[in-house]
């Protein structure tokens, strides 16, 4: 029982971390999108500051999410929610490494993917230990406590 435990203040610590990080990313788009891109080196346009402003909602969707699934128990609902994020910030990553390969954007770019694959990393961990966990307890014909 205590390793459950254990599990659920993880999840609730990254999800509380992931929830901060997406609010930032929020409010950095919402308010400032033209310092957000040049602190990518990236010149913004009025078209690209209106898809920011945008994707900023998407931001504050995904930190709604994480805060209030903190302290979701073990459950589909809370694999479903650790891939989501895991895929989205691979996505992040992933985009921002072709960014870089292609000259888009400069070494700045580096600690936006670590922060990224790291989140990826804990979200996908929680992901599959999750999933293995309710394939385990639907085999053996247990509830979940």
């Amino acid at each position: 029982m205590r390793s459950i435990k254990c599990e659920l203040s993880a999840f609730k610590l990254i999800s509380l971390l992931g929830s901060l990080l997406y609010f930032y990313l929020f409010v950095s788009l919402l308010v400032s999108p033209a310092e957000f891109f040049a602190d990518l080196n990236i010149m913004l346009s009025p078209d690209m500051c209106f898809i920011a402003r945008r994707a900023g909602m998407l931001m504050l969707g995904f930190s709604a999410l994480l805060f209030f699934a903190r302290n979701a128990p073990l459950s589909g609902a809370r694999v479903a929610i650790a891939a989501a994020v895991a895929l989205n910030m691979a996505g992040f990553a992933s985009t921002g490494i072709h960014a870089y390969s292609v000259g888009l954007v400069d070494e700045a770019i580096f600690f936006s993917i670590s922060v990224e694959s790291v989140f990826t990393l804990l979200f996908s961990v929680h992901c599959v230990r999750d999933l293995l966990r309710l394939r385990r307890a639907d085999a053996c014909g247990r509830e979940l406590t």
